[in-house]
């Protein structure tokens, strides 16, 4: 009974906080209380090293989330609550298995709908469970006639029209969108009030490989064929992506220029595909070769060599990539996939180098895997705490391309900056003359006067839409907007 009691209290606390409510202070309590229980109700159990970076990462998230309010701040936010909640309830050091494993659990069937719910209450097999299985087919059939006689007879019309009035009258108080929301709230106090986890994926606790001795299935020369199958292989790739880096250093480095009709963007966009895929495939194949005993390999000096090699030219690509991604920003501004590029690519370059430390030091895949989720966690974490909103902006109003910025996306951002968008209303007028002298325009606005008054009505739609929302939204980003919004238009 008082599992029962708490389970309607959260979700009491959860309806009061997320009812018709913006994401702000509202998402900050929430958040610092689902990781007080995850503590709370684990202990007593040694903090790790990975727990207080969670704690720390989660807490500064936590208050992002009120002071720049960005959508990256809260999903960051709940992402690393569940991560940090699932931390405290395996009490494992590897965040990656703490959060794939919170995931699982989330929507783990077991327990019951309600924990604390089944065994407390004797529930009796209903036998007319078997019965409206049954039913389902001859039913349907049932309503099909209905509607065929619907149609053929009009007093048959009539007087089912009228059933069907009656009956729909009794569902008219429910909303869909309340039951999708509190169906929602069920499930997360579920999961925060669940004790049995099952474990989805389970990491190795060290990092050292095992050298596997007298395998049964182990053939003679066996180790030696897969040796020289990764030597011929690095080679071949070494001598492939020797001959693209060489291109792009020449080119891309040091001899890049924009000619006639040349597409920028898929410039990028085709380097990016082509990045991700080459790079999955490298990291693959480092994997499999060094997972077992072709790193104890006597004589593997020379196929490790060829790797390092390979890693290092898998590293060049990807800063070609981080070049033309640089020459679109100097071209075309800041964006928000920009940055989210050049963020991936950062952690591209980390995972390398954890690749080559892994072959360096005979490491297995959960040392990989464990280290670069941390990396990812913590550089998702930090970037969060900025107000990117605000930054794309500042930079795009004082970039020297005036006839290249794109216009519309001042008004596609958070409605936050819009103050510094009506402060600026003069650059912006300059952009839009610019982008009238090409030959092509490709933004939607002919006049500073048309770009105003859309600017206006968003403004006022924002100022209403918060004025509806109570204390659970309140953020200080918001708050700081709405006051100089009202200034402004008023």
């Amino acid at each position: 009974m008082r599992s029962i009691l708490l389970f309607l209290t959260l979700l009491w606390g959860y309806h009061i906080l997320f009812w018709h409510e913006l994401m702000g202070l509202n998402l900050f309590v929430f958040g610092l209380a689902v990781i007080a229980i995850g503590f709370f109700k684990n202990r007593p159990f040694k903090l790790l090293p990975v727990h207080w970076f969670l704690l720390v990462l989660s807490l500064a998230n936590g208050v992002a989330v009120l002071w720049v309010n960005t959508s990256f701040s809260m999903v960051l936010f709940v992402l690393l609550s569940i991560t940090t909640y699932g931390s405290f309830q395996l009490s494992t050091n590897a965040a990656l298995e703490a959060f794939a494993n919170s995931l699982f659990n989330i929507f783990n069937p077991r327990q019951g709908l309600i924990p604390g719910l089944a065994g407390s209450i004797a529930t009796p097999k209903i036998k007319g469970v078997l019965y409206l299985r049954l039913s389902i087919i001859p039913l349907l059939i049932f309503f099909i006639y209905i509607l065929l006689f619907s149609a053929g007879n009009s007093i048959f019309h009539s007087w089912s029209g009228r059933f069907m009035e009656r009956f729909m009258g009794f569902f008219e108080g429910l909303s869909l969108e309340y039951f999708f929301f509190i169906l929602l709230g069920i499930i997360i106090v579920r999961w925060v009030m669940r004790t049995g986890w099952a474990k989805f994926i389970s990491l190795v606790p060290n990092n050292n490989l095992q050298r596997k001795v007298r395998v049964r299935y182990f053939k003679n020369m066996a180790l030696k064929h897969e040796y020289l199958s990764a030597f011929i292989l690095l080679v071949l790739l070494n001598l492939l992506f020797l001959a693209v880096n060489v291109i792009d250093i020449r080119w891309v480095w040091f001899q890049f220029y924009v000619p006639a009709d040349f597409s920028l963007k898929e410039f990028v966009h085709d380097g990016v595909f082509w990045l991700i895929c080459t790079l999955l495939i490298s990291m693959g194949l480092i994997l499999h070769y060094f997972r077992g005993n072709l790193n104890f390999y006597k004589d593997n000096n020379r196929l490790k060599t060829l790797a390092y090699f390979w890693i290092f030219q898998n590293a060049i690509l990807t800063f070609s990539v981080v070049l033309r991604t640089l020459y679109y920003v100097d071209f075309h501004g800041l964006a928000s996939g920009r940055i989210g590029l050049l963020l991936f690519l950062g952690m591209v370059l980390f995972g390398l180098f954890t690749l080559a430390w892994k072959i360096k030091r005979r490491y297995n895949t959960s040392f990989v895997l464990r280290v670069n989720t941390l990396f990812v966690i913590g550089l998702l974490g930090i970037s969060a705490l900025f107000p990117w909103n605000h930054i794309m902006v500042r930079y795009n109003l004082s970039h020297g391309n005036v006839n290249e910025i794109d216009v519309d996306y001042y008004l596609q951002l958070d409605p936050q900056v819009f103050p510094v968008v009506y402060e600026n209303l003069d650059l912006i007028g300059n952009q839009i003359e610019g982008h009238q002298k090409n030959e092509v325009t490709w933004i939607s606005y002919a006049s500073i006067e048309a770009f105003e008054k859309q600017l206006e009505l968003k403004s006022r739609d924002y100022l209403h839409h918060r004025s509806e929302k109570g204390w659970a939204s309140w953020s200080r980003a918001d708050q700081k907007a709405v006051t100089a919004l009202e200034d402004l238009i008023d």
